[in-house]
């Protein structure tokens, strides 16, 4: 594939393992993981593919500064403003929720940058495109606005390339599983899938929002790509699969089998997952597994990171 300008602060190829101990319980799948929770330190995650691209975009335009969003929490933010600082340029993020009572897991990495933080409520969220944009308004300096995730037609390149290199390591993978919070990542993995004319099925796990909701705003995704980069590709509603069922109470609402799964699978494979993304899409990857409903029989599951957002939680194991 031939990709638009990027930089390459990300840490590739991210390495794949496989998962023995899982794979026994579930035979006869074959389970793999994607450690994309190893594209870096500050940088760690899924969102610092999307960064790379992002940010390109961001130098290209002239910006000095960067805006974007998420919850008080949010891993992208963070891998938003460090990426932005090793670029020596400014960042305000726009936060959803309430100030910390103690600094801990991603805010506390924000605060020690410096960087400037909004915090909004849930229901002033709701219009945080809008609040970005007078953000920006009000600076004497070029800003560049990122979306929530990093996910829009920009950021999506970078999980095209993931998918590149996940079938160079993986030749013989049948079914790709991820998290979906914001939809970039797994419109990434298709455009890749469609760009090479891939037969690996892919679907993900939404951890807000509902399946439909993602459907519409993958392909919107897609459509935007495919207007703005001019590529060829037709991608159809039934091939967004987006597997429904493991929101719980909410975005970033932790019950106790989220917690039971994190420590599941640390226990058995020596493997930390996040309690917003990974731990949820874990839940409906399980159940799929049980009920033999994947496609094929070697299976890769991407960790997108997010170890920074368990220690707000460290009370509750």
């Amino acid at each position: 594939m031939k990709f638009p300008q990027h930089l390459n602060f990300t840490f590739r190829p991210t390495p794949i393992q496989k998962l023995h101990k899982i794979s026994e319980m579930h035979a006869p799948y074959q389970i793999f993981l994607k450690r994309d929770d190893l594209t870096g330190m500050e940088l760690s995650g899924n969102k610092v593919r999307k960064l790379d691209f992002l940010m390109a975009r961001a130098i290209a335009q002239g910006a000095k500064r960067v805006i974007t969003c998420g919850g008080i929490q949010s891993n992208h933010c963070r891998a938003t403003a460090f990426y932005a600082q090793k670029l020596g340029l400014k960042t305000t993020l726009v936060l959803k929720g309430q100030t910390p009572d103690h600094l801990t897991g991603n805010y506390l990495l924000n605060t020690l940058l410096g960087v400037d933080m909004k915090i909004i409520s849930t229901e002033e969220y709701r219009e945080v495109d809008a609040i970005m944009q007078d953000l920006a308004n009000g600076y004497d300096e070029p800003c560049y606005i990122i979306p929530e995730g990093g996910s829009n037609h920009v950021g999506a390149w970078g999980y095209a390339r993931a998918f590149e290199e996940i079938t160079k390591q993986m030749p013989d993978v049948e079914t790709i599983v991820v998290a979906t919070g914001s939809g970039g990542t797994h419109a990434g993995l298709l455009l890749g899938k469609k760009l090479t004319n891939s037969p690996v099925s892919i679907l993900s796990v939404n951890v807000c929002d509902d399946a439909p909701f993602f459907q519409d705003k993958i392909r919107h995704i897609l459509q935007a790509v495919k207007k703005e980069y001019d590529v060829r590709f037709d991608v159809e509603k039934k091939e967004i699969v987006v597997i429904d069922g493991f929101v719980g109470q909410g975005y970033g609402q932790v019950e106790e089998k989220e917690l039971s799964a994190i420590k599941r699978v640390a226990r058995l494979e020596g493997i930390v997952l996040d309690p917003v993304y990974g731990v949820k899409a874990w839940l409906g990857f399980e159940q799929l597994l049980r009920e033999k409903k994947i496609p094929g029989e070697k299976v890769l599951f991407i960790h997108t990171g997010g170890i920074f957002g368990l220690f707000p939680f460290g009370d509750r194991f």
